[in-house]
């Protein structure tokens, strides 16, 4: 009797056991449903690569864009650098011309 007992109580535990795990499971309904979902959930994932492909092919666009602008830029700098540097370079030879000129000027006026 004592046998009975203890097997009627084990089999019991592990009925509860089984209910337990069963009431803590999701709840997805029928196995169609549960496709659907697995299904539905595959979907977004590709429409989620493909939005972040499109996102990566624009910043890489973006990208290009800003080096063909930044080797633009340089060359404008180089260009305005070589300018500014012959102006000056002229500047100064036309002021060594004046103080030459003033030089003799005034040579001349002390021998007159």
């Amino acid at each position: 009797m004592v046998k009975i007992l203890d097997r009627y109580g084990k089999q019991h535990a592990d009925d509860l056991k089984a209910l337990d795990l069963q009431s803590k499971a999701p709840k997805y309904g029928s196995h169609h449903e549960l496709l659907e979902l697995v299904e539905s959930k595959l979907v977004e994932s590709n429409s989620d690569t493909e939005l972040m492909l499109k996102l990566v092919d624009s910043l890489k666009e973006k990208e290009k864009l800003l080096k063909e602008e930044n080797q633009g830029l340089a060359s404008q700098v180089t260009k305005l650098h070589s300018s500014y540097m012959q102006k000056l370079t002229s500047t100064f030879t036309h002021t060594l011309i004046l103080a030459d000129i003033t030089c003799t000027i005034d040579i001349i006026l002390k021998v007159l």
